[in-house]
């Protein structure tokens, strides 16, 4: 029981936390999420087209603003990733933008979205080289 709640804890850090006051109260809930390497993503089932780009960590966020907001550390240097919004059976795809990173691999993107009363469910997915190199997800550390 002990590993159940820890792994529950782990997992509720790396997707951040909905306020249950304002989830509960239909007042709207943001969304943030931490990226991960495509390649490494083995639940529920490993995904397919993926890239090798590195990354250290990389986070995506969308408020209730309708403001998204992505950043990446340490991922390949130099290069320009079409940041999509994709929905949960891969078939709609909204882009958001462009993120470009620097000589290090840091990079940012902001940009206003969605507008208010829109709902949405899906994925901030980064793209370069025709592949999906980083997917918002979680990774276990344990």
């Amino acid at each position: 029981m002990r590993e159940v709640v820890s792994v529950a804890l782990v997992i509720a850090a790396a997707l951040g936390s909905v306020p249950c006051a304002e989830a509960q109260s239909g007042k709207g809930a943001a969304f943030e999420a931490g990226l991960v390497r495509c390649a490494e993503v083995t639940q529920p089932t490993t995904l397919a087209n993926c890239g090798t780009d590195r990354l250290q960590e990389g986070v995506a966020e969308i408020s209730d603003e309708g403001e998204v907001e992505v950043r990446v550390v340490q991922a390949a240097p130099s290069v320009v990733y079409s940041v999509v919004y994709r929905s949960l059976d891969g078939v709609g795809l909204r882009v958001i933008g462009e993120l470009t990173t620097n000589s290090q691999g840091d990079g940012y993107l902001d940009a206003e979205l969605f507008t208010r009363g829109q709902v949405g469910s899906g994925n901030i997915v980064l793209k370069r080289g025709g592949v999906d190199q980083f997917v918002t997800g979680f990774k276990v550390r344990k």
